[in-house]
């Protein structure tokens, strides 16, 4: 069952009530830190795609107060997502292998698909096959912006690092072989990336953190208005 793409109201935690002030400084230093991960001259040698994903893992996933979806919730505000399947997509059979240069965009594009973005974080962004030690068949699965961010974050060393590195994670890294350059284009223009290794992980991140910080302006926006 995917959420309502209806306007969400209040977060529900029965234990706590939230300062929604200090939720709303939580996210400003969150959105800071995402522009300038984004904007760091060695955001692709250094790998900072995956730093990213430590950001993301708490502005959108964490289990107890993801800032962003916390926030816009308490504010009843309906936060819109353009991704390249429908949430409903997760039901279907995934293909063998499935690729979609737009990834995450805050604004529509071209045969991208809306909802909400708790939708969002659980619809499919792309599938994978894997085949497994002991297996006589290999498998095809779907993956989730959620999953990306989180395999990242917390097998990567961002907010914790494992051992055992998550084999969907590295195949996603190693399904395509990219030479030369390579330039994402959409409608909040054009972000050269300088290397590509592990294209489709830095591709899937770095969308998700721009449509991140559109989102979080919305939200910080709505905070502040309500509170001058």
């Amino acid at each position: 069952m995917h959420p309502s793409c209806q306007t969400l109201g209040p977060a529900k935690h029965p234990d706590m009530a939230i300062d929604q002030s200090r939720l709303a400084e939580a996210l400003r230093m969150q959105r800071a830190h995402i522009g300038v991960l984004l904007e760091h001259s060695e955001r692709d040698a250094a790998n900072l795609h995956i730093a990213l994903a430590g950001v993301l893992r708490s502005v959108l996933c964490d289990g107890q107060w993801p800032t962003l979806v916390a926030l816009a919730r308490e504010l009843s505000l309906d936060l819109r997502v353009w991704g390249p399947y429908p949430p409903q997509a997760a039901d279907a059979r995934p293909p063998g292998f499935a690729f979609n240069a737009l990834t995450a965009s805050a604004v529509p594009e071209f045969e991208s698909h809306e909802m909400n973005i708790e939708e969002y974080l659980d619809a499919p962004i792309g599938a994978i096959t894997l085949s497994s030690p002991g297996e006589a068949r290999s498998r095809s699965v779907w993956y989730t912006p959620r999953q990306l961010i989180k395999w990242a974050a917390n097998k990567e060393g961002p907010a914790h690092f494992d051992p055992k590195a998550s084999t969907t994670f590295q195949s996603i890294g190693s399904s395509i072989v990219s030479a030369g350059s390579v330039t994402m284009i959409g409608q909040s223009g054009e972000t050269p990336i300088s290397e590509n290794d592990n294209i489709l992980q830095r591709m899937a991140l770095i969308q998700i953190a721009q449509a991140t910080l559109v989102l979080a302006d919305q939200v910080l926006t709505k905070h502040a208005q309500g509170v001058a």
